[in-house]
């Protein structure tokens, strides 16, 4: 009896322990969505450690020690953003201790959010709990895969969201609690097409900021974020709610320009103005190789940053009587002033070629936003180059450097960076121009290679002697509204991605006279060069091609290749028939060497000129030869999606060729699809070609 009474005073101890170590007083923080906000990461030891001011409500509405996975709602449930969030709030406010309630739930849609439905219901429920032992702080809110399908479905979603968020505000009398909406992945094209509406959710929803993804990366199933991307991920969802704690910040409309360093102000073609005030105009020079005569000519930049709607007055010694602005896509109409003047409105960020007689001696115009945490110059971490002209020739980056180029920095020489954690930056701009082609510091003019965590940002990229921006065995990189201003010699590529997997490029223009986008596999290399993301770029090529994959295979395989809403300004001024070994073209694959190209989507590409022998699409499996020597077999491609492209009509009218060559049956071109693709004329075919659609 005796040994009976003391277990069960023991039990009932034990038990009247726990329920006294509930805590109390939370700041508390409900997770709902889907799978991305529930997490997929995969689980280490790590993230087994608990912190003593985090905690969760589990499955049984207690709370315990909180620790991933967090979530609960299926059983491959991971490590999710949330808990590096609360790592950060925890740090941020030392005085706080932290209650998470996880509600998200894999697969689900909008629809299974609203009042009255299973995931509303329980999220309710779970949440007037887990208020008991604190006070809600914020909603962290991740979803949308499920309702990214079409355009119906996303045009629906910010009223479903509204009705949603209101009713769940009202039930829980936080009506003025925070929310934070993260955007979809970058990796998947109804993803992206899905993020556009994010913006106007966010403004239709007091007290909410929307929680950028980009440069995140997925697993490999391409649908939810990998460990590392949820880590930043919670980083920028805890910053978010830093900035609407503080309050949002009121807009400047300063226009923020500088002085063109000593010797690189052109002269001449263009005067600038915006809100008034006078920008300096540089020089991209004429062409020194492979363009002749009329053909070869000089172009004008500038640049300047301002967060609000501009007024541009632009004069010119060019007459302006068919003056165009590029992309058209960005329905810019100039108003005339006079002969040789016009003016336009504007709203930054853009990427514009002003074109008063053609493509010939035109003005890219820049406008970045206001730039954000910019690096000290005494920063022992910082490579810096102030205001003036610098001729370093040689840069070399390392762990956890950055190299900043300051406003009104010209900066003249190559850079060479391998590593982790490495980030190139700044409103200066890197030029070639003293060296003559393929003999600069070095093979290429930004050499990035063996290397983890890389961003490319802001900078421009003037006059390369060859290969410009080249990344050879990366991975994770973001190159994000770079100005690659090329065209002075062949071989000046504008970004090429050689053996690198989970690299995304965006807001980026690019004027080459060789390729824009060449994705290549180098012999010395036996990768693969897969989860490249390219969305929201400009591109002009002079004399070679828009996009180039291929060609170089000297690894095994392309895979998962997504190019997105890109505009093609100009395609080459030296026509090629097809059939000759060194074609020209808009987009070109090339699969060879016995590799694989699978898993390609062009989706939203906009021409805005089309010539006489312009050619849209050219693959041909044949083998090629690179700089270590020549192939012996052909490659495959297998799986391409062309979607939503309206070709131009040029003058005289002559449509653009497509044509596909598949060298034997062994090396075959499978499963191309063509999708509301129209305004191309001739098709020409040759070889094992399966699967086709849309080509008549």
């Amino acid at each position: 009896m005796r040994s009976w009474f003391v277990h069960v005073s023991l039990v009932w101890g034990l038990c009247a322990f726990a329920v006294a170590a509930q805590p109390e007083n939370l700041d508390l923080y409900l997770l709902i969505g889907q799978s991305n906000m529930a997490g997929r990461g995969v689980v280490t030891d790590a993230d087994k450690q608990t912190h003593p001011r985090i905690w969760m409500l589990n499955r049984e509405n207690q709370w315990v020690p909180s620790q991933d996975p967090v979530h609960f709602d299926k059983s491959v449930a991971g490590v999710g953003l949330c808990s590096e969030f609360a790592r950060c709030e925890a740090t941020a406010h030392p005085q706080s201790v932290i209650g998470l309630v996880p509600c998200a739930f894999g697969g689900s849609s909008i629809q299974e959010w609203q009042p009255g439905q299973k995931h509303y219901q329980n999220m309710i429920v779970r949440m007037k709990a887990a208020m008991k032992n604190g006070k809600l702080k914020a909603i962290l809110w991740h979803q949308g895969e499920s309702n990214s399908g079409n355009a119906a479905k996303i045009a629906e979603y910010p009223a479903l969201f509204q009705n949603m968020i209101s009713s769940l505000r009202k039930e829980l009398g936080a009506e003025s609690i925070p929310v934070l909406i993260g955007e979809l992945g970058h990796y998947k094209a109804n993803y992206l097409s899905f993020n556009k509406i994010l913006p106007r959710v966010v403004a239709e929803t007091p007290h909410s900021a929307l929680v950028t993804a980009e440069g995140l990366f997925s697993n490999n199933d391409i649908v939810h974020f990998d460990r590392e991307s949820l880590f930043a991920f919670g980083t920028r969802y805890h910053e978010a709610l830093e900035t609407l704690r503080k309050g949002a910040p009121q807009v400047s409309s300063e226009v923020v320009t500088w002085p063109a360093a000593e010797g690189t102000k052109a002269e001449g073609d263009f005067q600038v103005r915006v809100n008034g005030k006078p920008l300096d105009v540089q020089l991209v020079p004429t062409p020194t190789h492979t363009l002749k005569g009329e053909k070869a000519h000089s172009y004008s930049f500038a640049q300047f940053d301002c967060a609000v709607e501009v007024m541009v007055e632009v004069t010119t010694t060019q007459s302006v009587e068919n003056v165009r602005i590029l992309p058209l896509a960005k329905g810019i109409k100039a108003e005339k002033k006079s002969a040789h003047s016009i003016s336009f409105k504007a709203k930054p960020p853009f990427q514009l070629a002003i074109e008063p007689e053609g493509r010939h001696h035109a003005l890219i115009l820049s406008a970045n936003l206001p730039e954000t945490d910019v690096p000290k110059a005494d920063d022992p971490s910082v490579v810096y180059f102030g205001p003036g002209r610098h001729k370093p020739e040689m840069i070399t980056l390392k762990d956890n450097q950055t190299l900043y180029l300051a406003g009104g920095a010209w900066v003249e020489g190559a850079v060479r960076a391998s590593g982790t954690n490495l980030t190139i930056r700044g409103r200066g701009v890197l030029s070639g121009a003293p060296w003559p082609w393929v003999n600069g510091p070095m093979g290429h003019m930004v050499g990035i290679y063996d290397a983890r965590n890389v961003v490319v940002k802001d900078i421009t990229l003037h006059s390369a002697w060859t290969w410009c921006l080249v990344l050879v065995n990366c991975q994770r990189a973001l190159i994000d509204n770079v100005k690659i201003l090329g065209g002075r010699v062949l071989n000046d590529d504008g970004i090429d991605i050689c053996d690198c997997k989970d690299v995304e490029i965006l807001r980026s223009f690019i004027r080459s006279q060789d390729d824009c986008f060449a994705w290549k596999l180098l012999q010395r290399k036996k990768l693969k060069c897969e989860n490249i993301y390219a969305h929201d770029c400009t591109l002009w090529t002079d004399v070679a091609n828009a996009f180039r994959i291929g060609y170089e295979n000297g690894g095994t395989g392309f895979r998962n290749l997504l190019f997105k809403d890109l505009d093609i300004l100009h395609l080459t001024l030296k026509k090629s028939d097809p059939e000759v070994y060194w074609a020209n073209c808009g987009i070109m694959l090339q699969p060879s060497n016995g590799q694989t190209m699978e898993r390609l989507l062009f989706e939203d590409i906009r021409f805005d000129t089309a010539e006489p022998g312009d050619i849209f699409l050219y693959v041909n499996t044949r083998p090629y030869a690179d700089g270590a020597g020549k192939y012996t077999v052909g490659g495959k491609l297998k799986g391409c999606t062309i979607r939503n492209v309206q070709l131009p009509p040029s003058n005289p009218p002559s449509p653009m060729v497509i044509y596909l060559n598949s060298v034997d049956p062994d090396h075959p071109i499978e499963d191309l699809v063509l999708e509301n693709v129209s305004g191309f004329g001739k098709v020409i075919q040759h070889g094992t070609i399966k699967g086709t659609k849309g080509l008549e």
